[in-house]
């Protein structure tokens, strides 16, 4: 229950705002009250919710370290897929609401080019990311939740054993959940810029992190679009620092 991630919700909200916001935001605006009220939610909602359904949900199971393990790999899967599904009428669509912040607004929606060549290199570049993500969720998420469960925690003496524990005396108040989330976040944070930066620094690094820029328009599929070695170096080794420390 300390290692719940639901960032990809938000990006619904957010991801035509890109160069549409300054730099710098110096006034108050309504997404600033959005992603307010999602870190409330976060910090002091959302643990309250599972503890509700933690019990349904892997009590069951034959072990902690199974529970643990659906518990890291079965959300990202399920919000990147939910994710696309809640997007693609918006796209289908072209709702005007959603277009005004759009990034590139005079360009066209790549798979609406005239140009033939355009629109098959965006679903052929489509299907590669369907396929980069379905190596990095299913084939190496799992593979690092498990060394992080049955050889990282065993090696930094991590082990919790009451960590699937809801009883009063073991879940953690609103206070150490809020300071989990926020340390977590931080920790987090601080490995992706660092590995980002390094990816941008040194060429050896930099072959492998330039797909994630092949995309030449954000979609949904962009986010997710990076070579399984800038995946482990930028996204699973900050995560699995955070959540191993």
């Amino acid at each position: 229950h300390r290692h719940c991630h639901c960032g990809y919700l938000f990006q619904l909200f957010t991801i035509y705002k890109g160069s549409m916001e300054p730099a710098t935001q110096r006034t108050p605006s309504k997404w600033m009250v959005l992603a307010a009220a999602q870190s409330l939610l976060f910090l002091f909602g959302l643990p309250p919710l599972c503890r509700m359904y933690w019990d349904a949900l892997f009590g069951s199971l034959p072990s902690q370290k199974i529970s643990e393990i659906l518990l890291v790999i079965v959300p990202p899967s399920v919000c990147v897929i939910l994710y696309n599904i809640v997007m693609a009428p918006i796209y289908y669509y072209q709702i005007p609401y959603f277009e005004q912040y759009k990034i590139q607004k005079d360009r066209p929606w790549p798979w609406l080019d005239e140009r033939e060549k355009v629109r098959r290199a965006f679903w052929d570049l489509s299907a590669r990311s369907i396929k980069i993500t379905a190596i990095n969720l299913g084939m190496i998420l799992p593979v690092m939740s498990t060394a992080k469960v049955f050889w990282i925690d065993e090696m930094l003496g991590t082990v919790n054993p009451r960590a699937f524990d809801t009883s009063d005396e073991h879940w953690p108040s609103p206070v150490e959940n809020a300071r989990n989330i926020i340390l977590l976040a931080i920790l987090h944070e601080f490995g992706f810029y660092v590995t980002h930066r390094m990816s941008h620094a040194y060429p050896a690094l930099y072959r492998y992190h330039k797909v994630h820029h092949e995309y030449k328009i954000n979609t949904t599929l962009a986010a997710q679009h990076n070579h399984p070695v800038d995946h482990v170096l930028s996204i699973g080794g900050p995560a699995l620092l955070a959540v191993s420390l």
